[in-house]
């Protein structure tokens, strides 16, 4: 039972949010959205920390959930060590 708790776990926080969340950002660093959720609008820079922040975040959480990682750790300290610049530049960009 626990190895199916490990691997729904790892599907759903380690590829399913991540990847809805990236989905969020992506038009956000694209440009094509210029408001935030609530109707605020936000500059081209803005926009796009907004959008960078939010795949920051999605790659932090892939890189700490996602199950086969475990194993190859070099791997897990790439996706981690690139989600936390994004996430910090993407707060910056986006309080600019």
């Amino acid at each position: 039972m626990d190895e199916i708790r490990d691997k729904l776990k790892s599907f759903v926080l380690g590829l399913a949010f991540p990847l809805a969340v990236a989905c969020l950002a992506l038009p956000y660093m694209t440009g094509q959205s210029a408001h935030t959720r609530s109707g605020t609008p936000l500059t081209p820079v803005q926009a796009f920390g907004y959008g960078a922040f939010r795949l920051g975040i999605a790659l932090f959480i892939h890189g700490f959930f996602f199950g086969p990682y475990e194993n190859r750790p070099a791997l897990r300290f790439a996706v981690l060590s690139s989600g936390v610049p994004l996430f910090i530049a993407g707060l910056y960009l986006q309080f600019k």
